[in-house]
């Protein structure tokens, strides 16, 4: 939704206002979005869940939706949670460690924010991982 209002600002000459009440977003949301300030980052890690895994989840969610019966939040991460039980991974702090290869990995590190501040994005290497969690520790 933010995509599209964006979008709409830098292709079709909307102002930040119209696009603001078009698409029901703050307009400091867009304002914010459009600065230099605002910095996309991404998880330098491989998600845990294969793209089928996703896929059962998914399904699992809309089965249940048409059912009557939506899936809360807790319910999803209860039901991950088992899953990764029945099939164990390799536990995260080894991926982190090392690669294949035997080679160390880049660190990610985790900052404790809710929006990572410009500066401090600008700041680190690109081959780094950047995160975010509301006390900079990862859980388990």
């Amino acid at each position: 939704m933010i995509a599209k209002a964006l979008e709409d600002i830098l292709n079709n000459s909307v102002s930040k206002k119209a696009a603001a009440i078009n698409h029901s977003i703050p307009r400091s949301t867009l304002q914010f979005r459009l600065s230099e300030k605002f910095t996309k980052s991404t998880l330098a890690l491989n998600p845990t869940l294969s793209h089928e895994e996703k896929q059962i989840l998914v399904e699992w969610i809309l089965q249940s939706h048409r059912k009557g019966f939506p899936i809360r939040k807790e319910d999803l991460q209860i039901s991950v949670k088992t899953f990764l039980e029945e099939k164990p991974r390799k536990t995260l702090s080894k991926r982190i460690c090392r690669e294949l290869g035997g080679e160390t990995t880049p660190p990610f590190v985790i900052y404790p924010y809710q929006r990572l501040p410009a500066p401090i994005a600008v700041s680190v290497p690109d081959e780094w991982g950047v995160g975010t969690s509301p006390n900079g520790w990862m859980k388990a």
